[in-house]
């Protein structure tokens, strides 16, 4: 029987034009209801996600790895060349650490002071569809969209994937991610896709890393 983690759907993004990184998706996703207006009112958890979905991106690259006890350690040198403005840094630090650190940690850690959100932004920015705003009565930048299409990303991509006898694993994990946000129905996806993606077969390590975010999501629930 075919490892799950290692089988390679079939399936065409010829005709998609936006980001492919899991945690732009999810940043725009929130703004699909109003272009200036986040739909996820909730800073920490959009933090501890758009965490998670930094440290999947680096695992869907073959950058990094979890452990079966989910512990996130780099990957070989020769497999971890990448150019990122996002995650080049997160791995960097990975290297630099006298040791490996669980899943629950590095997601914890990218959430502190906003770190995971700002990385996405300013990606965004460096791709040109998104721009600093800046203001003397605020701490630090905010940011806006250029324009409406990036809105539109997630869906555009779960259905450019659609048509894959396997729908890949990031796809996957992108749904689960915007469940945690509840987020799905402004998606607008076709029910049958939606079942598919509600159903499918999570990925051994990304299993582990969403296992770690639902944690951290359940401690902020527990603080309030």
């Amino acid at each position: 029987m075919p490892n799950p983690d290692r089988t390679q759907p079939q399936y065409s993004l010829n005709r998609y034009t936006g980001s492919r990184n899991l945690a732009d998706l999810v940043l725009t996703a929130t703004y699909s209801r109003e272009m200036y207006r986040s739909a996820v009112h909730n800073q920490r958890v959009l933090d501890l996600v758009l965490g998670c979905m930094l440290l999947a991106e680096l695992v869907e690259a073959g950058r990094a790895e979890v452990t079966a006890d989910a512990v996130i350690h780099p990957a070989l040198a020769g497999h971890a060349r990448g150019r990122d403005p996002a995650t080049d840094g997160i791995l960097h630090e990975m290297r630099q650490e006298q040791r490996s650190h669980p899943a629950d940690e590095w997601v914890n850690y990218l959430a502190l002071r906003h770190r995971a959100t700002t990385l996405v932004w300013q990606r965004l920015v460096s791709a040109g569809a998104a721009e600093a705003e800046r203001s003397r009565y605020r701490r630090r930048s905010t940011f806006v969209l250029t324009g409406a299409h990036p809105t539109d990303w997630a869906r555009q991509f779960l259905l450019a994937v659609s048509g894959a006898a396997l729908l890949p694993a990031s796809a996957v994990i992108l749904w689960h991610a915007l469940e945690e946000l509840l987020l799905t129905d402004d998606i607008r996806l076709p029910a049958p896709l939606a079942h598919r993606l509600d159903t499918a077969t999570v990925p051994h390590d990304a299993n582990r890393l969403l296992s770690a975010l639902d944690r951290a999501l359940t401690r902020l629930t527990t603080q309030r």
